[in-house]
């Protein structure tokens, strides 16, 4: 058996399922016009998936947006939860004017996912502007603790069975 994807762009991430006889059971695309990969995948205590990649284009993931930070021939960086009924529960982006890669992704301690990525110029981290001290058009590393508390009930997403809404 195959299961047939159609890209909606150059390049798409898809997020694929197999049997435990190895059989294709389901794929799950997602993207724009541009290209989006995905470099590294983790798995929770709680069989969440969080990944980690690049994109170039803005385009939607699950209910965030993740904007365009820079001229379509330049990456930006995404990382995002996919939860075991995969459905995509929330999605980060980070970039700026130069080029930016989501490379790796671990979890720590308390299964907040802790990202490896390179940029270079400048990036926006939510709040935090990291200026890279790379010259001439050379590339800085570093790392992202993901701990948002999206709906701000205590409990940092990663570990927030409905991280949209409040746990009562």
């Amino acid at each position: 058996d195959h299961i047939n994807v159609t890209a909606t762009g150059w390049w798409d991430m898809f997020h694929a399922r197999t049997t435990s006889s190895g059989a294709w059971d389901s794929v799950i695309i997602a993207g724009s016009g541009g290209w989006e990969t995905l470099e590294s995948i983790v798995v929770d205590s709680m069989d969440n998936a969080y990944v980690i990649g690049s994109y170039t284009t803005g385009f939607s993931l699950g209910l965030d947006n993740l904007p365009d930070y820079d001229d379509p021939n330049m990456r930006d960086i995404v990382m995002a939860q996919i939860d075991s009924d995969d459905e995509w529960k929330w999605a980060a982006s980070a970039g700026g004017i130069g080029d930016d890669r989501g490379i790796s992704i671990q979890l720590n301690i308390d299964d907040s996912p802790v990202a490896g990525m390179t940029f270079s110029d400048s990036a926006n981290f939510g709040n935090f502007t990291l200026t890279a001290t790379a010259t001439n058009g050379g590339t800085d590393i570093a790392l992202w603790l993901y701990e948002r508390d999206f709906d701000g009930d205590g409990y940092t997403d990663g570990l927030d069975n409905c991280p949209r809404d409040v746990n009562p």
